[in-house]
């Protein structure tokens, strides 16, 4: 199963406190080749890791799905593997795995 959308954002929401870590979004597009792509903009000095599960309790990381101190602004994207046919369900999540103080 596949599931996509359209112009569709994923929000993480965060305590307004000081030194709260800002939300990090996440975007879902096709490419013009058809290929679903997560795009997010990188905080400067912080490090990425996109992972993979089929039933959202265990979690591993994406072969080529891990970026490192980007820089502020930076847009990076992940190109999801296309599912096989009549294949198990695959979730993704983005998750930040470290911040530069």
């Amino acid at each position: 199963n596949f599931m996509l959308f359209d112009d569709w954002t994923v929000m993480r929401p965060s305590d307004d406190g000081p030194g709260a870590t800002p939300p990090l979004v996440l975007d879902v597009a096709l490419s013009a080749a058809g290929i679903p792509l997560l795009h997010w903009t990188g905080e400067s000095g912080c490090s990425y890791l996109i992972e993979v599960s089929s039933d959202l309790q265990t979690w591993q990381p994406v072969p080529g799905g891990s970026y490192s101190e980007s820089e502020e602004g930076e847009q990076l994207e992940f190109p999801v593997p296309m599912p096989s046919v009549g294949g198990a369900s695959q979730y993704y999540r983005l998750r930040r795995v470290s911040d530069v103080e």
